[in-house]
């Protein structure tokens, strides 16, 4: 929403695209592509809401069958440093596929089409040590989605892995901290950040009042936080893990969430 904001402030009300960008939704890993776009709208009943992203649709030529359609996107939540265009032709200035991330570890290439009127495919191919996995996220772009709340973020408060991260402008990972709240692993946070250019990693317990070093000043420093706003924060974290009524109910609503997702 903020982003829409944004982007209406740079262009005038009188250009063809003001107020006209939109939110999308997304639901990922779709085992049955052609029986899932049959939904129009989706199910609400049975679909499962994961990702939101910023869409415009768009035309190229005016003349009597010379009307390109397609979708440009904008999804800065998933890292993606560019817009994406997405023509249903596939040609330019279709994007095609490309690199979203290269850790040297990890390489993930994403690639966007057109695969119904109202739905466009994501498609993700991950390579680890030369084994190649890959999945499709569906994007219903027929519709503006309006449910942020009730389908997104409900949902993702009890993700038992959290993640504070940041990334250059190209989506590259710099610093960080990401830890697990599920009862049996949340023994532990792991700061990360850089340093000869290279990824350093630290393990540190989970306690609930932790102690500032020189690992968590560095890595604070490289998140552009303030100083002391790390540690207030891990402190926090360690305050809400070390509950462990809360945590265990948590757990077990994720639990069920996830058991709901499977049986759909």
């Amino acid at each position: 929403m903020e982003l829409i904001e944004r982007i209406n402030t740079l262009i005038t009300r009188d250009h063809s695209a003001f107020s006209k960008f939109y939110i999308v939704s997304a639901e990922e890993s779709i085992e049955t592509v052609e029986t899932y776009i049959c939904n129009v709208p989706p199910n609400v009943m049975l679909v499962e809401k994961e990702h939101v992203a910023v869409c415009l649709k768009i035309q190229i030529g005016s003349g009597i069958g010379s009307k390109r359609s397609g979708y440009l996107l904008l999804d800065p939540g998933y890292h993606v440093s560019r817009v994406v265009t997405i023509m249903e032709d596939k040609s330019y200035p279709h994007t095609g596929c490309f690199v979203q991330e290269d850790s040297g570890k990890k390489k993930k290439e994403y690639e966007y089409i057109v695969t119904s009127p109202d739905y466009v495919s994501w498609n993700v191919t991950e390579t680890k040590s030369d084994y190649q996995t890959g999945w499709t996220n569906l994007l219903f772009v027929g519709r503006p989605f309006l449910s942020g709340i009730d389908f997104a973020e409900r949902r993702n408060l009890l993700y038992d892995f959290k993640s504070i991260l940041q990334r250059d402008c190209k989506g590259q990972l710099l610093a960080g901290l990401y830890f697990s709240t599920n009862p049996k692993k949340a023994k532990k946070v792991t700061l990360f950040y850089m340093e000869n250019n290279n990824v350093v990693y630290k393990h540190q317990n989970m306690v609930e009042l932790f102690v500032d070093n020189p690992d968590i000043q560095l890595c604070e420093e490289q998140m552009n936080m303030k100083e002391g706003e790390l540690l207030q924060m891990l402190n926090s974290i360690g305050t809400i893990i070390h509950d462990e009524d809360f945590i265990t109910q948590s757990a077990k609503i994720n639990k069920e969430i996830w058991t709901i997702s499977r049986d759909n």
